[in-house]
């Protein structure tokens, strides 16, 4: 039979302090056993007692103390909660998290701080850490859910506190603080800044590095953040470096890719130095690479989406960009006027002391051989990724560019993974095509390059696309360009993909009207999956994704106009893929999360599009999870597809499409 608690009373306590001072062990110590079978309580009872009601300073026991220490702590338990009891306060909260969207943190700083008014009305205004408490009580007792306003709306109340790493400690780490002040200078080429980048879900990394004193950046994509793994790439990467005495200190943080900082400094002969723990701007010059980075490989992009030799294409990119920092001179440039340096010091050298020509020859081929470094990975990825091709044809044509820029966008556009790969000289104003035979020809690859904005001997770029290049991409278009392919440039902008060319002429010059528009069916399926995830329909809205999606499939580009069908080639795959994956699933939360990027391509291809009645471009500042999230729809009236009766009128107009 299970024993019941209760508390000691006062009588108890005066014969506890009693029994304290006569019932003892030899060792002078309270026999507390033998006084709880005196007492007839439980021995944890008592131990208890004497832990929260003994003086604190002195240790000691009596009745009289304890029985005051119980009536104050008595007095503060059971205490009123100080939202639930103040209706105004209550009021106030609920206000400006539903109606204003403030945050927790938001209500509590800026009424203490400007509203001065409305805190003298309402009185005290609790902590932060109050009223979240107060929002999850309310779940718990069966109260208004006031979670889904909060921007991270997590389930539970998560606790407060540092989570360890209980993954161990590198070991013989030397810290920032032990590297040489020569370093600081930037003086000197070889002071190397090391760090790896994630990408999307934490399913691929790309190893990173810098030169200190150049800037001069290499960059390397990893299966995983394994410590072998990141060490024996480091130092392939860095060995041509290390030959030539370029390689003299490098720097990390506490990753624990880089455990084996050892042995990189052993192959390397050069130190590792590590930041302090949470100091990443100890090492700021890698960190600013990575934002730069950033640009072409946003934090969201898969990692299968990125190809080494892509990656190569944003390296040779960012060392041939001129910089302020550099007195707009390239990383390329600096290292160059530094191995021209050193060559010189090598004859100097020479003359001074006479060494043998094979002596002279050896350093010199050594420092010659960083020259050909870049050049020499390029072809290297380039080979690897051809090698992937099957039914490889090899083809060279003239595509008009000018600068770096105009390299990374011709290639990106008309590269195509396993299928087509374009590799353009900005200097010759050639381009060599290697593609799969079977799959794709070379009109199909230039088409893609015109679309963005580059002219060729067979295509001509739309005009309005050669505009919105960036002023150092804009080449000089040849006369005879336009003149010779002015019917190829109808043929692109009218269809794409294997169509019949023949037929592509005469159908582009049909101009179609509002009526037939071939994306008339395509908006009002989006518009039927809209209204269902408005009355959060699940199933009506899957089949009406699954009608979307087969109106994608069914568009004839041939009747598209040139901005419809530049828009069309943009959005094409991410629409069908969205619409799919609305189909396949009756989950209403990832039917909407699919909606939002369905909405953002579909607005990129409405806009361009002419309207019988106006859309209007909707904005919900709630949606995703705080993030935000638009849409479109044919009422100007607000109806929230992303959450429906809980609140439908919640977001405003944004933009008219007329």
């Amino acid at each position: 039979m299970s024993r019941k608690y209760k508390q000691i009373s006062f009588e108890q306590r005066v014969v506890l302090q009693t029994l304290l001072s006569q019932i003892k062990r030899p060792s002078g110590q309270p026999n507390i056993s033998q006084i709880a079978r005196e007492m007839n309580i439980s021995r944890q009872s008592i131990y208890n007692e004497l832990k929260r009601n003994s003086s604190p300073i002195y240790k000691k026991y009596t009745a009289t103390e304890a029985q005051k220490r119980r009536n104050e702590r008595r007095k503060n338990s059971n205490k009123p909660y100080l939202i639930e009891n103040h209706p105004k306060l209550q009021e106030y909260i609920h206000k400006r998290l539903k109606q204003d969207g403030w945050s927790v943190e938001g209500i509590v700083k800026r009424t203490n701080k400007w509203e001065k008014e409305t805190k003298e009305q309402i009185g005290k205004i609790p902590c932060i850490e109050t009223i979240y408490r107060y929002i999850y009580r309310q779940v718990k007792d069966g109260g208004e859910d006031l979670r889904v306003y909060l921007r991270f709306s997590h389930q539970r109340r998560q606790k407060r506190k540092q989570k360890k790493d209980r993954r161990g400690i590198i070991k013989g780490r030397k810290f920032i603080e032990e590297r040489d002040k020569i370093v600081e200078w930037r003086n000197r080429i070889g002071d190397w800044e090391i760090d790896t980048m994630e990408m999307k879900g934490h399913k691929g990394y790309i190893l990173t590095m810098v030169e200190r004193c150049s800037r001069y950046t290499q960059a390397r994509i990893l299966s995983s953040k394994n410590a072998q793994l990141c060490t024996e790439s480091i130092i392939e990467m860095l060995r041509p470096f290390a030959e030539s005495g370029w390689v003299k200190s490098i720097t990390v943080d506490n990753g624990k890719e880089f455990a084996y900082h050892q042995k990189i400094s052993d192959v390397l002969k050069a130190p590792v130095y590590f930041c302090r723990p949470y100091s990443a701007w100890q090492k700021g010059t890698i960190e600013a690479i990575h934002s730069q980075y950033r640009r072409f490989i946003p934090k969201k992009m898969s990692i299968e989406m990125i190809s080494q030799k892509y990656l190569d294409m944003c390296v040779r990119y960012l060392n041939h960009r001129p910089r302020k920092v550099l007195d707009w001179k390239s990383a390329n440039e600096i290292l160059y006027l530094h191995l021209q340096s050193k060559l010189r010091e090598l004859k100097y050298t020479f003359q001074q002391t006479k060494l043998s020509n094979f002596q002279v020859e050896s350093a010199t081929l050594k420092m010659k051989s960083l020259k050909y470094l870049i050049t020499s990975l390029a072809m290297l990825s380039f080979i690897a990724s051809n090698a992937q091709i099957k039914n490889a044809k090899t083809e060279t044509v003239k595509i008009y560019g000018n600068c770096g820029m105009c390299e990374t966008t011709i290639e990106n556009a008309g590269n195509v993974k396993k299928v087509a790969q374009v590799d353009w000289n900005k200097d010759t104003k050639t381009a060599v095509l290697t593609y799969d035979s079977t799959k794709t020809n070379q009109d199909e690859i230039l088409k893609r390059i015109a679309l963005a904005g580059y002219d060729s001997e067979k295509f001509r770029a739309p005009d309005d696309v050669y505009a919105k290049l960036a002023g150092c991409c804009q080449y000089d278009r040849p006369i005879k360009t336009a003149t010779k392919n002015k019917e190829a440039e109808m043929n692109m902008s009218a269809g794409h993909g294997n169509h019949n060319h023949s037929e592509m002429t005469t159908s582009a010059n049909k101009e179609a009207s509002p009526d037939q528009s071939q994306l008339k069916a395509v908006f009002a399926n989006y518009f039927s999956v809209k209204d269902a995830l408005i009355k959060t329909d699940a199933a009506t809205a899957s089949a009406k994704a699954a009608e979307l999606a087969a109106s994608l499939k069914a568009v004839d580009m041939n009747k598209l106009s040139a901005e419809e069908h530049t828009a069309w080639m943009k959005v094409m795959k991410d629409l069908a893929f969205d619409a799919e994956h609305i189909a396949e699933t009756k989950d209403v939360a990832h039917q909407r999360d699919h909606f939002m990027s369905l909405s953002k391509n579909m607005y990129e291809l409405i806009k361009v599009s002419k309207q019988e009645t106006p859309v209007y471009y909707q904005h919900c500042p709630m949606a995703n999870k705080g993030k935000r999230a638009n849409w479109l729809s044919k009422e100007n009236a607000i109806k929230n597809p992303y959450y429906g009766s809980q609140m439908l009128t919640c977001g405003s107009t944004v933009e008219t499409i007329k």
